[in-house]
């Protein structure tokens, strides 16, 4: 399970910064990210610094608490995972993308995929995947 990027990451600004910051940092990505202005820069790209934005100038309490939630659901199932490491899963090649990922043979009798180049890097981080058959977490370690 990857975690996406915050509405304040995209945008590139802390999670205390004032509706101004907020604002002013929106204004010059989306001009270093218009795609009209940039040729290099794509519409998803330039759509998702909006969306932050919107999000923000008109939805920010509710957003921050949500955010809460997530953060407190997501440390719930850390705590009561279960922790495997990367040397215990068997290592296979994707048939359609042709990448190495790893397998974990859950209890249920599904399998949980881990795909390294989604993984951290460092040596101490710890990565949370769910079973997609019965949800159950996984700490995947180094």
């Amino acid at each position: 399970m990857t975690v996406p990027l915050t509405h304040y990451q995209v945008l590139n600004v802390s999670h205390e910064a004032s509706i101004e910051e907020i604002k002013a940092s929106f204004r010059r990505l989306a001009l270093e990210k218009h795609p009209d202005k940039n040729p290099g820069s794509s519409v998803e790209d330039f759509r998702t610094i909006q969306l932050a934005w919107e999000c923000l100038r008109d939805s920010r309490q509710r957003y921050d608490e949500e955010m809460r939630r997530e953060a407190n659901r997501l440390k719930s199932k850390l705590d009561s995972a279960m922790t495997v490491k990367f040397s215990e899963m068997e290592e296979a090649v994707d048939d359609e993308t042709n990448k190495i990922v790893y397998i974990y043979a859950c209890r249920c009798g599904d399998e949980v995929e881990v795909w390294p180049d989604l993984h951290p890097k460092s040596e101490d981080a710890v990565f949370l995947a769910e079973c997609p058959g019965c949800s159950f977490a996984y700490s995947i370690e180094r």
